[in-house]
């Protein structure tokens, strides 16, 4: 027990680097956001008139942006606890940052190169069919972006998570490929 501690000790101290490389990124991000929720509060204020479609595209890329920052500061704040308790890779941990910051360069391409403006919710049939508003190859660059991240976080999935006396036991839970039943002791 103290050995596996220890492990899982030194992998904590190890992932520390990428840690704060996650709250840089989460601060970077989360500075954009703001700015760019401040550029449409002015706008609604009258200070200034935007092209509406630029509006649309900063709204899209806001909106995609504070999910993905609160998706992002969650996975380094599970890091740096959990691998206190179970030993993490850190190359998988490393892997989900540079798969956001590189969904995160396809999402602001889509929006601000291709002319992406579908909102952040990605309804069908919008993104594909913008009548003309945006390409095709725009709104897949939105969902290639949007796709790197998940992808980002479902390899970080671990296969299992020692329980302790005082841990209770989830049921199940509930991923993109369906429910996964927990077959651990409790």
């Amino acid at each position: 027990m103290a050995q596996a501690s220890a492990t899982a000790q030194d992998a904590a101290s190890s992932g520390r680097g990428a840690v704060v490389a996650y709250l840089v990124t989460v601060g970077i991000v989360l500075l954009l956001m703001i700015l760019l929720g401040l550029l449409m509060m002015t706008q609604h204020a009258g200070w200034f008139e935007l092209d509406p479609a630029f509006f649309y595209q900063v709204m899209t890329v806001r909106g995609t942006g504070m999910v993905g920052v609160a998706g992002i500061s969650g996975a380094a704040i599970m890091w740096h606890f959990l691998s206190r308790h179970v030993e993490l890779t850190r190359a998988i941990f490393v892997l989900n940052l540079a798969l956001f910051v590189a969904g995160a360069v396809l999402i602001l391409a889509a929006a601000f190169i291709g002319g992406f403006a579908a909102g952040w919710t990605f309804l069908y049939p919008l993104p594909g069919h913008s009548n003309e508003v945006w390409s095709p190859a725009a709104a897949a660059t939105d969902l290639l972006g949007l796709t790197a991240i998940g992808v980002g976080f479902a390899v970080q999935e671990v296969q299992q998570v020692p329980l302790e006396a005082h841990d209770q036991r989830l049921d199940f839970i509930l991923t993109e490929e369906g429910l996964i039943f927990s077959t651990g002791r409790g």
